[in-house]
């Protein structure tokens, strides 16, 4: 695969990873999607519910 190729897939991946994240909070009890704030502390609570 060329660079290029590489490089572009990389894009999409990065386009489509906010609806991706989204999509698995939203798929969450409430209570443990709120507590979701993108900081590594907050996902010990994903470590402990899973």
């Amino acid at each position: 695969m060329k660079n290029l190729e590489k490089d572009d897939l990389f894009e999409v991946w990065l386009i489509h990873m906010d609806d991706a994240i989204q999509n698995l909070i939203d798929s969450l009890p409430n209570e443990l999607g709120s507590r979701l704030d993108y900081s590594p502390e907050s996902l010990d609570s994903l470590e402990a519910w899973g």
